[in-house]
């Protein structure tokens, strides 16, 4: 008998075990695999960025971090708001072009009036940008009667007294002709002013009753430019100086400074008062006469060379009625 209840102890104890080894067993079992139903997540904008050489995705509404490497987390709050500096704030201003350029026609010079584009001086206003930086860059070439002008800026001052009306008129019509190819050789980046005088000034001014101002060559206004020259009449007296005061106002680089008036001449002090408003504006001086030059040197010469300009002589009696 005693054998029996021991056979029959152990077959117990062997129940007892099996059956808590297998409760220890499913209590430890991992969870099943298959689909896992995640939480609801908010939508947003997620920003990415490196920091440390490591990834990380940051969240702007709710400033959270997720990264693959967990030595970036103390850093990952600067460097979300470096990436959200660098984003346009709602408040900033846009850009805008047109900033540029100011609004509204600007001033030109004569006597027709339609708009037009900026005159020089307000597109330079606090700095060479844009269209100055290219005008600046691109100067241009023209000639008139032989000479070449260089530069951006080109103004012309002609004689329009009654004495260009002589021989037939030729003498203010061969001015005209060769300001009208003057012109044609500029192009639209150019500019330029044309002041007719006599013992007054006759400014091209397209937009009266605003003030005269240098204007772009483009084809509109070299247009308007032309049907200006062809009205042009001679008549009157002659004032060299206050047309060439009002021409060197305007801050040419180029002035044609074109006469047929040995007189007045201009005194040692006029010329030292051209000099001191021309500055670095070349002045080019053409002058009419009849027959052979003259000898020695006169008031036009001395202007020209002053200013480092050229100086020729025409002979009206040669030219041609065009």
């Amino acid at each position: 008998m005693g054998g029996q209840e021991r056979g029959l102890s152990w077959l117990v104890s062997a129940v007892v075990h099996l059956l808590l080894f297998l409760a220890f067993s499913w209590w430890w079992a991992p969870p099943r695999r298959g689909v896992a139903i995640e939480p609801d997540r908010d939508a947003g904008i997620v920003l990415v960025g490196e920091v440390a050489g490591e990834v990380e995705y940051f969240s702007p509404e709710e400033n959270s971090v997720e990264t693959n490497s967990a030595e970036a987390t103390a850093s990952s709050g600067a460097a979300l708001d470096g990436l959200m500096a660098a984003l346009p704030g709602g408040g900033a201003p846009p850009v805008d072009p047109a900033g540029a350029l100011p609004a509204g026609p600007a001033p030109g010079a004569g006597g027709l009036g339609e708009g037009g584009l900026p005159g020089v001086g307000e597109l330079t206003k606090g700095g060479s940008t844009g269209a100055a930086a290219q005008v600046g860059a691109n100067k241009g070439h023209t000639y008139l009667f032989g000479i070449q002008g260089v530069g951006n800026k080109f103004l012309y001052v002609f004689d329009r007294s009654a004495s260009m009306e002589g021989y037939e008129g030729r003498p203010l019509m061969a001015a005209k002709a060769e300001l009208s190819k003057s012109l044609e050789q500029l192009e639209a980046i150019h500019q330029f002013q044309i002041i007719f005088y006599n013992d007054r000034q006759n400014v091209f001014n397209p937009y009266l009753p605003q003030a005269p101002r240098m204007l772009f060559a483009d084809e509109k206004h070299k247009d308007l430019a032309q049907r200006y020259v062809r009205s042009v009449t001679a008549d009157g007296g002659t004032r060299h100086l206050d047309a060439l005061r009002m021409a060197l106002g305007l801050h040419p680089d180029v002035v044609f400074f074109l006469t047929d008036a040995d007189e007045p001449q201009l005194t040692s002090s006029e010329l030292a008062d051209v000099a001191r408003w021309a500055g670095s504006t070349v002045i080019h001086a053409v002058q009419f006469g009849a027959g052979p030059a003259p000898g020695g040197e006169n008031f036009l010469m001395r202007i020209a060379r002053q200013s480092g300009g050229k100086h020729v002589y025409v002979d009206i009696t040669k030219l041609s009625r065009r």
